[in-house]
């Protein structure tokens, strides 16, 4: 895990000096939010170990009249992150507006620090990033590089989980403490399958190079001009941020789409119209990082919209 060693004053100083719009995703963005080696327990704790517990809180709420065991589970399962974040960084998370991406992200980082994996994610991350450390880390660190995840070995840890609280479902004393075992194994395995798509995902850009590459680049080289620009630029770069941040969300999308129909016989040709836009959008990204003229015109709308349009279901009614 990434070593904190700068002060939480510090942090909740600049923590916000980067936005989503530094990142090339939301994915990247989440992980910087959640660098903090006591934000990321503070949520295993909430998020994770207290799950076996929710099969008996619901059982004393419906048969013994109890409300107070519901109450405290959902305090501590919901406040636990928004304490972590107080605590360690001294503000709340910044990812609450999205709270449906990110409590899958949630699951993936509670089920990558309890197999052990995290490590190598964020070296990841350090890699694309090292720009971003410093809110975290008073001086350059270097970073060991963790070993991939043995995936069959947290497969078969899940299927050892299932079966010990199916197991004890059979025994009437422990049957609630069964069922909450079961509750864990199948929130473990969520984290499993997400992690499986979230490499899916990755795939799609190694697939797609040399146009990631050039993608991470310049989205960096846009979030660093940020940083150092005067003041009359700023919102024009913030501005350019949104629109770069929403082409590249779009053009994943028909990635995204068109592969799948690919994949299910589509015509292979349409796999690859949206390229050319994403080429001529990073052309003239690259323009104004050279130039510093930084702004969206009517042209730059028409890539976007044509990205758009770029979706097999949109082929499709185009067609009929």
């Amino acid at each position: 895990m990434c070593k904190t060693t700068t002060s939480r004053a510090f942090r909740k100083k600049n923590l916000n000096r980067y936005t989503v719009y530094d990142f090339d995703n939301f994915e990247d963005y989440f992980l910087y939010l959640h660098l903090n080696p006591q934000i990321q327990w503070i949520h295993v704790l909430g998020g994770v170990a207290i799950v076996p517990v929710f099969p008996w809180v619901i059982y004393a709420l419906i048969h013994l009249h109890q409300p107070l065991p519901f109450v405290l589970f959902s305090l501590v399962f919901y406040g636990a992150g928004f304490i972590s974040h107080w605590t360690g960084d001294g503000q709340i998370s910044k990812t609450v507006k999205a709270f449906g991406p990110s409590y899958l992200y949630v699951i993936l980082l509670n089920f990558r620090i309890i197999t052990g994996s995290q490590k190598a994610y964020e070296a990841r991350f350090m890699a694309r990033y090292p720009h971003t450390l410093w809110v975290y880390q008073s001086e350059s660190e270097a970073q060991a590089i963790a070993p991939p995840q043995n995936q069959r070995r947290a497969q078969i840890g899940l299927g050892l989980l299932a079966l010990l609280g199916l197991g004890l479902t059979q025994v009437g004393p422990l049957l609630v403490w069964g069922w909450g075992l079961v509750l864990l194994s199948l929130y473990l395995a969520a984290g499993f399958l997400l992690v499986y798509l979230q490499d899916l995902e990755h795939a799609v850009d190694l697939l797609d190079q040399p146009i990631a590459s050039q993608r991470l680049a310049l989205t960096l080289a846009l979030s660093q001009q940020k940083q150092t620009a005067v003041p009359a630029q700023q919102q024009a770069l913030a501005d350019l941020q949104i629109f770069n941040s929403t082409f590249w969300y779009r053009y994943r999308q028909s990635r995204w789409r068109q592969l799948k129909a690919w994949s299910q016989g589509a015509e292979a040709a349409s796999s690859s119209t949206a390229q050319p836009l994403a080429q001529a959008w990073l052309q003239r990204l690259e323009q104004q990082l050279q130039t510093g003229g930084f702004a969206v015109n009517s042209e730059d709308q028409r890539l976007l919209e044509q990205v758009i349009l770029c979706y097999p279901e949109n082929h499709s009614a185009m067609r009929e």
